[in-house]
């Protein structure tokens, strides 16, 4: 089910929310307020009441080093503090940070305490990534996938003409969801053997589809490449951009040697990003899926470590021109 953004229990500002190990706060030049760290990851900023939303908001991103994230311009809220923001006024500024953060795979939580440098109560707004794999490409970040992210995984999981040549069936929301859990708990095996991370897109946060890696035969170096995107997004370059990313990742730090891919010989938009990849077709396996009621042909395509290292070393040479 998809979930709130941001928790506003009110936690203390003496302890970070989310391990409730204790918090401390330092200035931090680069912020108008103190900052704090904890262990477990999160970042912390605190402001005070009164405090404008846009404070806060561009606070909290300069601390998690995301100053360039394409956010709306700042609308103040009044002087009602940034509880009275959260909670009356989420669609403004807070409450499209929070969606933005969401969507970037950061949780979010909203701590409360005294300040003793004025009467009244002070904020602190912390955010903590939801770890795994976080990669950045020109126009996407590729992220884990969770549970809020239902609706937006559905809204391509439940069209017809994208699934037509998957292995899935079209699914209902519960399908939906069953294959995020899947995928979370495929996520936390050590050694981890199966990555499928969401491609949201850097300008307006839309998670527009999902990219997948399995070390298929660890002994032999060896993984698979699939993929699955929004139709409307077809033919923009996202697929190559996204599926790009995570080859290097294959070929990075996992090791890997050799990737395969297979589609349906009807299937031609996966043809053309898997040969835009510099994958090649090795084989033609006739009939080898019974398919939503039918036999369907495969096609293999495959790239080597060397190759997609010479491609890389290629397309950085031009970029340096």
């Amino acid at each position: 089910m998809p979930r709130a953004p941001c928790d506003h229990g009110g936690m203390s500002l003496e302890e970070c929310p989310f391990c409730r190990r204790a918090a401390t706060w330092r200035e931090d030049e680069r912020l108008l307020h103190a900052a704090a760290r904890c262990e477990c990851g999160a970042v912390g900023v605190w402001f005070g009441i009164p405090a404008d939303a846009d404070e806060g908001a561009v606070d909290l991103l300069a601390a998690l080093g995301l100053e360039g994230a394409a956010l709306p311009e700042p609308q103040p809220v009044g002087t009602s503090g940034m509880l009275t923001a959260l909670y009356i006024d989420p669609d403004r500024l807070t409450g499209r940070l929070e969606s933005h953060l969401h969507a970037l795979g950061y949780r979010l939580a909203l701590a409360r305490g005294q300040n003793e440098s004025r009467s009244g109560e002070s904020w602190a707004y912390w955010a903590l990534t939801g770890g795994g794999a976080l990669i950045e490409t020109p126009r996407l970040v590729l992220r884990e996938l969770d549970e809020g992210d239902a609706p937006a995984v559905h809204a391509w999981e439940s069209d017809p003409e994208v699934m037509r040549y998957q292995s899935l069936d079209v699914a209902t929301l519960d399908d939906t969801l069953a294959y995020i859990w899947r995928v979370r708990l495929d996520a936390a095996q050590r050694p981890r053997m199966i990555h499928v991370l969401g491609a949201v897109r850097r300008d307006d946060g839309l998670l527009i589809g999902r990219v997948g890696l399995r070390v298929s035969r660890p002994e032999h170096r060896e993984g698979e490449l699939w993929f699955a995107f929004r139709r409307d997004v077809w033919g923009q370059g996202y697929g190559p951009e996204a599926a790009g990313a995570i080859l290097d990742l294959a070929f990075g730090s996992l090791g890997l040697h050799r990737v395969h891919g297979d589609c349906d010989p009807r299937n031609a938009r996966s043809a053309r990003l898997m040969e835009k990849l510099g994958m090649q077709r090795e084989a033609h396996l006739r009939e080898s899926w019974w398919l939503k009621g039918e036999w369907c042909d495969s096609w293999i395509y495959a790239v080597l470590d060397r190759e997609w290292s010479s491609r890389s070393r290629r397309s950085r040479e031009r970029q340096s021109r």
